[in-house]
């Protein structure tokens, strides 16, 4: 899989949560209570960040400016969550008790979501 497949596909990963959180904020809410609240979740959570993380590193682990260093740069926040999620998960569990409590949270989330969308998009597709 090349450098463009991969900002593509994490293109459209973020351009579909933007679109869930924007049609149904109150199931985003749901599953990020559920996240905070189950800890065989944020489990899940872990192990699914570290193999995102080794795959993505293996074949990515490129620091020059060009699309690799892009991929690498998530993945590597990919390890980031895998720790935290891992090492502390009661403080993480309690960092997004916290956020879910915002009521803007799911529109920021979106804001957010659709801005790395719409950049992976373009770097993806376009360049």
């Amino acid at each position: 899989m090349s450098d463009v497949h991969i900002l593509q596909l994490l293109a459209i990963m973020y351009l579909s949560i933007w679109i869930g959180a924007i049609i149904k904020p109150k199931t985003f809410e749901r599953v990020l209570e559920n996240f905070a609240n189950n800890i065989a979740i944020s489990y899940l959570g872990w192990i699914i960040a570290v193999i995102i993380w080794y795959i993505m590193v293996a074949f990515h682990n490129t620091w020059w400016w060009n699309l690799s260093t892009v991929i690498t740069v998530i993945s590597w926040l990919c390890l980031l969550k895998g720790i935290l999620l891992f090492l502390i998960p009661d403080w993480y569990s309690t960092t997004l008790k916290k956020l879910i409590k915002i009521k803007s949270l799911p529109t920021i989330f979106a804001v957010f979501t659709n801005l790395l969308g719409i950049g992976l998009l373009v770097i993806g597709y376009y360049i």
